[in-house]
């Protein structure tokens, strides 16, 4: 498949250098196996920079790592490592596309809590997903990338420059289910 997108952002000189779509690109294609192709746009001086939740430096609260948490062992573990070994101050970030999923990480995350005490984490759960006239993507082959791109956003937010992704190797990728998809 090959995949087209035009982007608003507010500083496109940045994206829009070959160096930066080029990584963009390659990244994309080699979590998805598709052909990423992008341009980048002049965003509305106008529009909100930020607007599904505020933690600015009046928040009070200062993480020293966000980590992505999908409920899973591996995230777990991560963050229980993270909070109880490292002693470190953090936020969980959770993709919200299963309700199942979210009495599991509601439950771990009380589990984290009792053991360090709450002011010690944040949960943020973000949801990202097709509109309801779109086609439906079934293969989910750039899952990954959307999980990453969300504990971006919010370490952005946060001032951070990366996230810690605990995920059990090829598996993260999400590897086409049959040999026919390759």
């Amino acid at each position: 498949r090959v995949f087209r997108l035009e982007i608003p952002v507010r500083c496109p000189d940045v994206w829009n250098r070959a160096d930066v779509r080029a990584c963009l690109s390659e990244t994309l294609g080699f979590l998805s196996d598709d052909h990423w192709q992008f341009e980048f746009r002049q965003a509305d001086a106008e529009g909100p920079t930020q607007g599904v939740f505020n933690f600015g430096p009046d928040s009070g609260f200062h993480p020293s790592r966000v980590v992505m948490f999908s409920g899973g062992l591996d995230s777990f573990a991560g963050a229980v490592e993270d909070l109880v070994e490292r002693e470190e101050d953090i936020v969980l970030v959770s993709h919200g596309s299963a309700t199942k999923l979210a009495k599991v990480q509601r439950e771990l995350i009380g589990a984290l809590r009792s053991m360090v005490g709450k002011e010690r984490l944040r949960h943020v759960t973000l949801t990202a997903q097709l509109g309801q006239r779109a086609r439906k993507e079934g293969t989910q082959r750039s899952r990954s990338f959307l999980f990453a791109a969300l504990g971006m956003a919010v370490a952005e937010m946060f001032g951070l420059d990366r996230i810690t992704f605990f995920e059990n190797g090829v598996v993260s990728l999400n590897l086409p289910p049959v040999a026919q998809v390759i």
